[in-house]
């Protein structure tokens, strides 16, 4: 019977420390795979930077290269504010005081539909 009990203890003792073991195995994995994703997530975002600051980069040179010259040359200067002088010139209004014409007296009247419960 001592035989049987130790024996099932050893058994016992043995599955107690492979679960252990695999447990370990596992988390180790897991950690590893953490720190695997971390540094793809990291790879990712440097590029994506990269590609942003280059795109920057490309957008300044595009706008360094344009001319501009032609909001600034004086010789051929089409949007200029108006003076004082142009800006609040009198035009002369002509007023119709004659009343609008009457209606046609052969049309129809037009049917006024009101919906329920509006009152």
């Amino acid at each position: 019977m001592k035989k049987i009990i130790l024996s099932s203890v050893i058994v016992t003792a043995a599955a107690v420390s492979a679960q252990a073991q695999l447990r370990t195995q596992t988390t180790g994995l897991r950690e590893a795979r953490k720190q695997l994703e971390v540094q793809t997530e990291n790879t990712v975002l440097e590029k994506l930077e990269t590609a942003r600051l280059e795109d920057e980069r490309n957008r300044r040179e595009h706008f360094e290269t344009l001319n501009f010259s032609v909001v600034n040359d004086t010789t051929q200067n089409n949007y200029a504010r108006p003076s004082a002088q142009q800006a609040y010139q009198q035009v002369p209004v002509q007023m119709n005081t004659q009343r609008p014409a009457m209606p046609a007296q052969n049309m129809a009247p037009v049917p006024v539909v009101i919906a329920p419960g509006y009152n």
